[in-house]
């Protein structure tokens, strides 16, 4: 209950802190979801225009446009905070007061991370509701809650796997560009740019032996109703690299808070 308390009012005072700039949140909030979804979508277009068809592997320009709009959500669900929330507070001397304060830092954190998540969660699903209403797609309210239990996991391993990362800044000066390389790779193996049926099937298997294609690919296919995807499997995967990440989170925390010293701060 006392985590559960920490998470709680983290996360609210996240969510204050993203809605005291109204303008600012909105920009951010449809903004880059809206530049993706064109751009990659025009990119498609012409590639159907150019090879003279209506299809490419089974995908229609209509089916570009929903399945860049759903993979371009989905990556902000997943990246939740961004890079640094944890950094700076190492570099800066923050963390020294969550290390004297009785709580989990690693509660805390989540909470703080999960609060730009929701909000990316909830124009999915806004935008699902409306789409059905104005346009009556087929995707089905199963598929939906599936697609997004998958995402909301996906967004906690992606999560553990960044404050692993972030932890790192107890031994070096700059980590930002770990942090930039776990994004790009998980943008190429979650079919940010180029669905994963685009690939060769070698690709394809030794990007599933990462989780990544589970924490967004095949939770947008599930959305689309895509049955090839069981929602089991995938569910089953994450929660097997969550188990390993969160222990590798619990001891590269536990190295560097004995390794911390503040000095200079």
């Amino acid at each position: 209950m006392k985590n559960l308390r920490i998470f709680y009012h983290s996360f609210l005072i996240k969510m204050r802190e993203i809605l005291a700039y109204r303008l600012e949140f909105l920009a951010g909030f449809f903004g880059p979801i809206a530049i993706n979804t064109v751009v990659l979508t025009m990119l498609w277009s012409s590639i159907l225009k150019y090879q003279g068809v209506d299809h490419i592997n089974g995908m229609s320009l209509s089916g570009f446009v929903m399945y860049y709009y759903l993979v371009s959500v989905g990556q902000r669900v997943l990246i939740g905070a961004g890079i640094g929330y944890i950094s700076r507070d190492i570099y800066y001397g923050e963390i020294n007061k969550y290390l004297i304060y009785p709580l989990n830092f690693q509660v805390f954190k989540w909470g703080t991370y999960f609060a730009p998540t929701v909000t990316y969660l909830l124009q999915l699903l806004l935008f699902i509701v409306l789409h059905k209403v104005f346009w009556g797609n087929s995707i089905e309210f199963v598929d939906l809650s599936q697609g997004a239990i998958l995402l909301l996991l996906g967004a906690y391993c992606y999560f553990l796997i960044m404050n692993s990362i972030e932890y790192l800044a107890f031994w070096f000066e700059n980590i930002w560009s770990l942090g930039v390389s776990l994004r790009a790779f998980l943008e190429f193996a979650g079919g940010f740019f180029i669905p994963l049926s685009f690939f060769p099937d070698a690709v394809q298997r030794f990007l599933n032996f990462t989780p990544f294609p589970a924490m967004l690919y095949r939770p947008v296919q599930i959305i689309l109703g895509n049955e090839s995807y069981s929602f089991l499997s995938c569910a089953l995967l994450l929660l097997f690299w969550i188990l390993i990440f969160f222990c590798l989170d619990r001891f590269v925390w536990k190295l560097g808070r004995e390794n911390y010293t503040g000095v200079g701060i």
